[in-house]
């Protein structure tokens, strides 16, 4: 009572009239003494009452008097207080009368669901559970209810499947017995379901249905368009292994076309086979065509092959064939061959004819080497390289073609101007060709050494002044 005066109190001299202060208080002032009078069973029995009118917050709601007292002051927890006892006010949208648990009292507002409160304020996000209100995480920058949220059941993230409520933070039907489901369905391993058209339960509990069938008022059947075979559905159009009919398998070389088997474009069934009849030497533009010897199946005609002519019926090659030489029925005169089209004198075996009629070796002519035309390397009218074989080598230098062609030098020897060299021991060729070791030099181990003075070279190469001596050499004598 003292409280109630000092409201009022507070309300007159705040400015408000004494009519609006008594209207706000009333209320408070209403469900107080109610509720220290009034027992619990008697309000929730009122509350039944009042259902219809606003669920069960009819006047009297205790629970909402207590909670509108302890979380508004003065004449916030009048009004809090007021639609309380009409069934609607915070109370019964963020407080103990509440369907949604994830509202939050932030300030004198209820925030909506998901919202956070910062600094007084409804936010549409939160950093921290702390911003939460209690009971709440926050998951994604939304603070919810980990008991009940199917997108985040148990821990932030962890999504129900379709079909499943979130109930104590675990993912569940919510279903234990055929009453709990609506008209038409049935509990079945925690799901509610319909037998009439459940894939996993039609017609009964666990009876599912084979791949590709739906169910229909409680049996499986196949779409429209497919037939059962084997336990699957299939497509008797399209299906290579059930074409046209079940178990009817394609060979590898066709595809089901309208429930036949076909060769793919481009192909022709030839005696069961698929053939390319552009390209089939065997059946060339039609079934059992067979192209002639050194013929080709070219856009489904037989010709000669690329590089050959169709000389009445054969296939020559105009720049090689004695026969038709150049043209079809060219025939080379005896003694003489086809070669680039034309009729020349015939060369004996290693010969050919390089233009004008001479015959050309080209294993050892310089200026025909290995091919016609093909000259080797001259310095005005010197040849410096020799056709060797076919190749051009320099017989200067090259250690397998050293001074002549074949004349290979030793594993130890290098070729110096057409002979070949010890580069260790060659006085003229120490340590490379055309190095000269000169006077009291000697080469030793391909470098020039003065054997009259050198302790390691004294008299000789090799020869070491040894530790008995004074290790002096002189005149080619150690001391």
């Amino acid at each position: 009572m003292e409280r109630w005066l000092d409201d009022l109190a507070r309300h007159v001299a705040s400015g408000t009239s004494r009519r609006d202060a008594l209207r706000l208080l009333g209320g408070s002032f209403l469900a107080a003494a109610l509720a220290s009078v009034v027992p619990e069973q008697a309000l929730a029995k009122k509350g039944k009452k009042d259902k219809g009118k606003g669920g069960d917050g009819g006047p009297g709601n205790s629970a909402c008097a207590q909670w509108c007292h302890d979380h508004f002051s003065g004449s916030d927890a009048g009004h809090c207080t007021s639609d309380a006892a009409h069934g609607e006010g915070p109370c019964f949208e963020c407080g103990p009368k509440a369907s949604n648990t994830n509202r939050l009292l932030c300030g004198t507002v209820c925030c909506k669901a998901g919202e956070a409160c910062t600094n007084g304020k409804c936010g549409g996000g939160c950093d921290r559970t702390s911003d939460c209100s209690s009971g709440q995480t926050c998951c994604d920058g939304h603070c919810t209810n980990l008991t009940t949220d199917e997108k985040n059941c148990g821990t932030c993230g962890a999504k129900c499947e379709s079909g499943r409520a979130c109930i104590g933070g675990r993912c569940n039907s919510g279903c234990g017995h055929d009453v709990d489901c609506t008209a038409n369905q049935i509990c079945c391993d925690d799901h509610c379901v319909s037998l009439a058209t459940d894939e996993k339960n039609c017609g009964a509990c666990g009876h599912q249905c084979a791949p590709g069938q739906t169910c229909q008022n409680g049996g499986c059947t196949c779409r429209p368009g497919t037939t059962l075979c084997n336990g699957r559905c299939v497509d008797f159009a399209k299906d290579e292994r059930n074409c046209g009919s079940c178990g009817n398998t394609c060979t590898p070389d066709k595809f089901c076309d309208n429930g036949t088997c076909a060769c793919p474009f481009g192909s022709s069934l030839c005696s069961g086979v698929c053939r390319d009849l552009r390209t089939d030497e065997q059946n060339c533009g039609s079934c059992g065509t067979v192209c002639p010897t050194g013929k080709v199946c070219d856009g489904g005609t037989c010709v000669c092959p690329t590089g050959q002519t169709n000389c009445g019926g054969t296939c020559r090659n105009l720049s090689n064939d004695e026969q038709s030489c150049g043209a079809c029925g060219t025939v080379c005169p005896s003694g003489q061959s086809c070669q680039g089209g034309t009729c020349r004198p015939s060369c004996q075996t290693g010969f050919i004819d390089c233009g004008g009629g001479v015959c050309r070796n080209l294993s050892n002519d310089e200026r025909h080497c290995g091919a016609c035309g093909h000259q080797c390397l001259t310095v005005g009218n010197v040849i410096v390289e020799t056709c060797c074989g076919g190749v051009c080598r320099n017989l200067r230098i090259n250690e397998t073609n050293c001074g002549a062609c074949g004349h290979q030098c030793g594993s130890d020897q290098t070729c110096c101007f057409g002979q070949c060299r010890d580069l260790r021991a060659d006085q003229d060729n120490c340590g490379g060709c055309g190095a000269k070791c000169g006077g009291d030099q000697r080469c030793c181990g391909g470098a020039c050494r003065n054997v009259k003075t050198d302790e390691n070279n004294c008299g000789a190469c090799g020869n070491v002044c040894s530790s008995g001596t004074s290790g002096f050499c002189f005149n080619g004598v150690c001391f």
